[in-house]
């Protein structure tokens, strides 16, 4: 019995070593400092579950090694309204382009501040989030609350 938990846990650790080896998290390289300012056509604050979220601006990155892909960073204030302490996770946001397809966000970006976690009753939390997307000039965020049933969604157009 105590060679086969024995083998068991190689096997494990092995497995481990493997997904830890092939994973690419690699960061993105960012072609020059020039990106093009974005911006949102509908409302800028939305409010699904307690949580107020502030869209305060987006802007475009191009990508070094990919002329047909962008970043898309979109910079957000998000606010807990309730007595409650919320789980804000950036999995709920998808990135939809001009064609319907929905990509997640780029977590080997680097951007500034820290979304996610737990947000205490009465507090904002400011961040980037970023998505790397095909070159379009109009997308839509949206982010859903998949636990309680609520959506709200922004318009963001690419200032050429």
């Amino acid at each position: 019995m105590k060679g086969k938990l024995a083998i068991l846990a190689i096997l494990f650790a092995v497995l481990v070593g493997v997904i830890a080896f092939t994973r690419s998290d690699k960061p993105i390289e960012v072609q020059g400092s020039d990106s093009a300012l974005a911006s949102a056509s509908s409302s800028h604050v939305e409010e699904v579950n307690d949580l107020k979220i502030s869209l305060n601006e987006a802007r475009v990155e191009d990508l070094a090694d990919e002329e047909d892909m962008q970043l898309v960073i979109i910079d957000l204030t998000v606010e807990n309204t309730s007595n409650e302490v919320k789980e804000f996770a950036l999995y709920k946001f998808t990135l939809v382009d001009s064609e319907g397809y929905a990509h997640p966000h780029a977590s080997n970006v680097e951007t500034k501040g820290i979304l996610g976690g737990q947000l205490h009753p009465d507090r904002k939390n400011r961040g980037e989030i970023a998505f790397k997307v095909p070159v379009d000039t109009s997308y839509e965020l949206i982010y859903t609350d998949h636990l309680r049933t609520g959506q709200v969604s922004w318009e963001i157009t690419i200032d050429s």
